[in-house]
């Protein structure tokens, strides 16, 4: 993609990420509409250049930087509730661009993340050197890259979980992660298929 046409879509992007109501996403059933259109800005991300990507991640305020930290717990659920390794993907690309962001500190927004994504890839059977390989790819901050490859959990590590601050169960509609001693999000325990209330912008 060019120049010019990338700008055009980045703006689109920062909009939309912009305009998500976090306290109405966050607890939304799965995969709305919004997780829809959050994995297009994802495919953009893949699909840019290394100077589009730094252009892109700069322009992120800290609202759509959070919205995509969001993104990407949802998708370590979504994807295995679907079988989806694109999902994977794309929750980890988001995981990827929030710690890009330059205002970010990665060392204290990476490990839950990225222990909800590996969990998931391994109940997938997704290689995991693979899975983190294309996040490093998609990396502008070598700090990190250095956190993002080689993957910090391996697939003999079968209960993760225990080390944060999350849990995981098994709700109607498939995985949930949730966080210890809070209520799960009614949503979280539905798909949008049981839900169709999902427009919240």
């Amino acid at each position: 993609m060019n120049d010019d046409d990338f700008l055009v879509e980045a703006d689109k992007s920062i909009q939309l990420l912009n305009a998500i109501d976090r306290s109405a996403y966050w607890p939304s059933a799965l995969l709305s509409l919004m997780d829809h259109r959050i994995g297009e800005v994802c495919d953009l991300h893949l699909l840019a250049t290394p100077l589009q990507r730094q252009v892109f991640v700069s322009a992120l305020s800290a609202k759509s930087a959070v919205v995509l930290s969001d993104y990407s717990i949802r998708m370590a659920m979504a994807s295995v509730r679907k079988n989806s390794e694109t999902l994977l993907v794309h929750g980890l690309v988001a995981l990827v661009m929030h710690l890009d962001w330059p205002w970010t500190d990665p060392r204290d927004s990476f490990f839950a993340e990225q222990v909800m994504i590996s969990h998931s890839a391994v109940k997938m059977g997704v290689e995991l050197d693979r899975l983190f390989h294309i996040a490093a790819e998609v990396t502008i901050r070598q700090s990190t890259k250095d956190l993002v490859y080689p993957p910090r959990t391996t697939a003999s590590d079968v209960t993760p979980l225990n080390h944060i601050w999350w849990a995981e169960t098994e709700g109607p509609a498939g995985l949930v992660y949730y966080l210890k001693g809070k209520p799960i999000p009614e949503g979280h325990l539905m798909s949008v298929e049981g839900n169709r209330n999902d427009t919240y912008t």
